[in-house]
């Protein structure tokens, strides 16, 4: 199977297509530098909890330091308030190597959680509220452009990556359903790349990706 990197955060729906739904990017990413003005929040994650330092955070800019304090790798979630669709998150973070999510906030409920091991449900799923700060972070002129530009971008590359995913999982069952185990196995690595490189769209709705990429591990 192909190792996932850290994902690209989400941000609003746009558009919903067969096999996914695309959205638009925000200004949210996963990285070791430090974000001015953001309000800064430690996390820990261990074997059997989520130790998150603030429970509230005003809108803007907040800043999550991933300290992995468990054997294995683990992630770390930022969900919407269904408690289900991914705002934003951080993967592999490897034991004592703190990983940071920065994502941009509008006021409202989120929850934060943890999955240490990469599997599984996940560990210390807790409420985390954004209150109003009273600044703006709506994007406007150029930024507003270059946004729209990015998401309209992306929705396009999503848009040929499912639509070459489609045929390529086809050909891939097909060999598995008739027996011919090499060509099978000749065409998985192939095909699930092009769902690797969608898969943080799955991922920000909750039933989704866990019904097209379910392992064993999960």
């Amino acid at each position: 199977m192909i190792s996932r990197s850290a994902r690209f955060c989400r941000a609003g729906l746009t558009i919903a297509t067969g096999a996914a739904a695309l959205l638009a990017l925000s200004a949210c990413v996963s990285n070791t530098s430090s974000a001015k003005g953001a309000t800064s929040i430690d996390v820990e994650s261990t074997a059997s909890a989520c130790k998150v330092s603030l429970s509230t955070a005003p809108s803007g800019t907040v800043e999550f330091t991933v300290t992995n304090s468990a054997d294995k790798a683990t992630e770390f979630y930022l969900l919407a308030d269904d408690g289900l669709r991914v705002v934003g998150e951080v993967e592999n973070v490897a034991p004592g190597a703190p990983r940071k999510l920065t994502v941009t906030l509008e006021p409202g409920k989120y929850f934060t959680s943890c999955k240490p091991g990469m599997g599984g449900t996940g560990v210390g799923k807790s409420v985390f509220t954004v209150t109003a700060s009273g600044t703006s972070i709506q994007r406007t002129g150029d930024e507003k452009s270059r946004a729209q530009t990015a998401a309209a971008n992306y929705v396009a590359y999503v848009r040929d990556q499912v639509s070459q995913l489609v045929p390529a999982t086809a050909a891939f069952l097909d060999a598995y359903r008739s027996g011919d185990d090499a060509k099978a196995r000749s065409l998985y690595a192939s095909s699930r790349a092009y769902y690797e490189r969608i898969e943080p769209v799955a991922e920000s709705f909750g039933d989704l990706d866990p019904q097209i990429d379910f392992r064993e591990a999960d």
